[in-house]
């Protein structure tokens, strides 16, 4: 004997809304479609089981409509949840911290390239810890500036990934520049410059020996700040020179807010003094999304060509 087809998932559906709506044109109308499509699917089902399933005068199940409605009903609800729970799954959110810097000026930026494709988590970013070695359990994975002499202390625990090594120069706002009595000419005209300090000027200290000068003298600070975002806010302010990259102020370079402050007779060296790196708990390195968006990051920065050497500036 051959056995009758299983019903269709559509007939099923409108089925399902039949009973709770309370008649076919009411169904029609939640779901959006002509009556005669749904009376049509209601039909189809009373001819599979050669059983009358709407009382046609009244709107109202049969007996065994109610029973067969319960059943069918039970069963959509059971697939909408899996649907569901499996969507939660795959559009499931990472929690990324990140250098505020890094963040503000070129990775919100980005992050619409990552998420308009397809099946790609989303991204929440909150604020990176103070500990350049730790990674917070609260969080996916970890993007950070880290300098070379300030190495984190091993964790095993962690696994990590160097993106970029971004050229470090000064960069002074067109006003400051302009108020100054003399030109720089020179690399050491800098140190009669009011230096903008993060923290407590280790890095322009590292600096200025890449450049072959000794460390920056003391009594003409612009300020010390505790983030570069702080320091290049600062120098957009006309308080004095801060030391940035491309991912913190190619947008201020473009538009003419801030200038690389380019010696006249002795151009700056090309100075790399440390890395953007991302890290992660080793359980997660290779998770699907984390995967995927370590892959993407990596991706575009190195498409990113913006980061040369030498810029071409003018004071």
């Amino acid at each position: 004997m051959v056995k009758p087809p299983t019903p269709s998932f559509a007939a099923l559906r409108a089925f399902s809304v039949i009973g709770a709506a309370g008649g076919i044109r009411r169904a029609a109308v939640v779901l959006g479609i002509d009556h005669a499509i749904v009376s049509r699917h209601l039909s189809s089902l009373e001819k599979r089981f050669n059983a009358l399933l709407l009382d046609r005068n009244t709107g109202k199940l049969t007996p065994i409509g109610k029973e067969y409605h319960q059943r069918v009903h039970a069963a959509l609800a059971q697939l909408d949840e899996a649907g569901a729970v499996f969507e939660r799954e795959a559009r499931r959110s990472l929690k990324i911290s990140c250098s505020a810097g890094f963040a503000l000026h070129w990775l919100v930026h980005r992050l619409h390239e990552f998420s308009q494709a397809g099946n790609r988590p989303t991204v929440d970013l909150v604020m990176a810890g103070h500990d350049p070695g730790a990674v917070r359990d609260s969080v996916d994975a970890d993007i950070r500036y880290v300098l070379d002499n300030f190495p984190s202390k091993p964790n095993h625990n962690l696994q990590m990934v160097d993106l970029i090594r971004p050229t470090i120069f000064p960069v002074a706002s067109p006003e400051y520049l302009r108020s100054l009595a003399t030109p720089v000419l020179r690399r050491s005209s800098l140190f009669d410059l009011s230096l903008i300090e993060e923290v407590d000027g280790t890095e322009w200290n590292a600096w200025f020996a890449a450049q072959s000068l000794p460390s920056l003298p003391h009594g003409r600070s612009g300020g010390r700040f505790e983030q570069a975002q702080l320091t290049i806010a600062a120098a957009r302010a006309g308080r004095g020179v801060a030391l940035g990259n491309h991912y913190l102020v190619h947008d201020d370079l473009k538009a003419g807010t801030l200038k690389i402050v380019q010696p006249l007779e002795e151009p700056l060296l090309p100075v790399q003094l440390g890395t953007y790196r991302f890290q992660c708990k080793r359980a997660l390195w290779d998770t699907p999304e984390l995967r995927m968006f370590r892959n993407w990051l990596q991706k575009a920065i190195s498409a990113d060509q913006a980061d040369k050497w030498p810029h071409s500036t003018a004071q």
